[in-house]
């Protein structure tokens, strides 16, 4: 079960809000749980001058027995909206100067469930450049980089142990800046929410193919890698990357592959090659999918080329036959300088 919060938006928004007292509203089941259901709606994050970080708390009530574990699982979905300004502390800066900026939640003070980092820096042509960079159990590890000064983000996490906890909880959004001016705001859209699921981490593994234990040299072939989800929520995406013999082998497609899971209990790509020289190479694969990074290892072994084969049958069959034809020549040398043998009377 793959966790969808965009698809069923509309209708959750629409249902009642159950009732909320000063603590927050009652978390009572599985399910999407966005913020106008918390008893809040979206907002805004203003970096404060004054302050070292902005802040908003969002209080809510998980019941009784409410654990992380198996069976009962507390994700955060964050979506928001972050604006950068192209007139901050970095104006004058030498290029290559940088800026960061932080999005943050964390639940309950006792552990974080998102944090979003950002980088601005400036070029030599005064230019600046954003990139992010986030770590979760459901998409891994993201990192992107552009001239964008507005970025739409969406994040997905699952709660710390130590973060879920009976009674009263808060959702604590933080934003922090080094550079002053550097950020105008972050806007948190609604649709934030808590999801609680049946599913937990994503658990998977992967395998390997090839079309056979051996190519001939100067032949192309694919290696054929799959990911399986064996438990847990589908993850968002895999990435994979290959390792070789550089000496046997020549890579024609990329070494680094990323690809959006989009159904089913599996993933599957490849890498091509051509195999370039004799030899045996190992190949190894390492994936990262839903914060998991498993690796498998495969070999393949290159035979000389089907016209090298050829040229050295023929010069085999070449040398033997010049040995051949040495062999009757010796011979007839041989009889030629031997006398004949006079027949005695």
């Amino acid at each position: 079960m793959k966790v969808a919060v965009a698809a069923a938006l509309v209708g959750l928004l629409a249902q009642t809000v159950p009732a909320a007292s000063a603590a927050g509203t009652v978390i009572t089941g599985y399910g999407t749980w966005p913020l106008p259901r918390l008893g809040s709606t979206g907002f805004d994050l203003v970096p404060n001058p004054s302050r070292l970080e902005t802040k908003r708390i969002v209080p809510y009530v998980l019941p009784s027995r409410a654990h992380e574990g198996p069976g009962h699982w507390y994700l955060l979905y964050l979506h928001f909206r972050i604006e950068f300004s192209a007139r901050n502390g970095l104006v004058h800066a030498a290029p290559g100067s940088t800026g960061t900026a932080n999005v943050a939640v964390d639940t309950n003070r006792l552990g974080t469930s998102a944090s979003i980092i950002f980088l601005m820096s400036k070029d030599r042509r005064g230019r600046f450049i954003v990139s992010s960079d986030s770590l979760g159990l459901v998409n891994g590890h993201i990192v992107s980089s552009g001239p964008e000064l507005t970025r739409d983000v969406t994040f997905e996490n699952f709660f710390p142990y130590a973060g879920v906890r009976p009674g009263r909880n808060q959702l604590i959004f933080r934003l922090r800046s080094d550079v002053a001016g550097m950020v105008k705001r972050v806007h948190v859209y609604p649709d934030t929410a808590i999801i609680v699921s049946r599913e937990g981490p994503p658990h998977v593994r992967l395998e390997l193919a090839t079309p056979g234990p051996r190519v001939r040299a100067g032949k192309m072939f694919d290696l054929t890698y799959t990911v399986h989800r064996v438990a847990g929520l589908t993850p968002g995406r895999v990435v994979a990357g290959v390792r070789y013999d550089h000496r046997l082998l020549e890579l024609v497609s990329p070494a680094l592959v990323a690809e959006r899971w989009k159904k089913g209990d599996q993933v599957s790509g490849r890498f091509r090659f051509r195999a370039a020289h004799a030899g045996r190479s190992s190949l190894e694969v390492a994936a990262e999918a839903g914060g998991e990074h498993p690796t498998a290892t495969t070999a393949v072994t290159v035979l000389p080329s089907s016209r090298k084969a050829t040229v050295w049958i023929v010069v085999g069959i070449a040398a033997v036959a010049l040995v051949a034809v040495g062999l009757v020549a010796l011979r007839a040398l041989r009889n030629r300088r031997t006398p004949p043998v006079e027949p005695t009377s």
